[in-house]
């Protein structure tokens, strides 16, 4: 089964809008095709980035239970089992995608952020992809 981590983004892109990142969150809980890996960092980044108040009222479903959804279906990565990443220098806080890849023994890091990391695909031999490359992998797979 492929192991993969979703980023924040893809959490709010789902909480805003049907689509594909909805999908993926719903895949995650079912666990079809993909087990999801996740660590404290990441829950707590989302929990505070659905507090933006640029964000206030947009929500088509409330992003906290999806949030607790996506944890509770997730193999949970212990927050000391994260390796010291440093390689994300524009945006340093996205190292932890990485990291829980890593230590969570995921080969995929699924991300809306083209910026920082979709340049970095094939770190450490992870892919790194926005999330239609990554259920056309999925469904691809079958």
């Amino acid at each position: 089964m492929i192991r993969a981590v979703l980023d924040c983004n893809v959490v709010i892109t789902a909480a805003l809008s049907a689509g594909k990142c909805s999908q993926l969150l719903s895949r995650a809980r079912q666990r079809d095709g993909f087990d999801l890996v996740w660590s404290p960092p990441i829950v707590a980044e989302c929990l505070r980035v659905i507090e933006y108040p640029k964000f206030t009222g947009k929500f088509r479903t409330d992003p906290r239970v999806l949030v607790e959804r996506a944890m509770a279906s997730a193999h949970m990565v212990a927050t000391d089992l994260l390796p010291a990443i440093d390689v994300v220098k524009a945006g340093p806080s996205d190292n932890v995608y990485l990291a829980t890849a890593l230590a969570g023994g995921a080969r995929w890091v699924v991300t809306g952020n083209t910026r920082h990391l979709t340049r970095l695909d094939g770190y450490a031999g992870l892919r790194i992809v926005g999330p239609a490359a990554f259920l056309a992998e999925l469904d691809a797979q079958g």
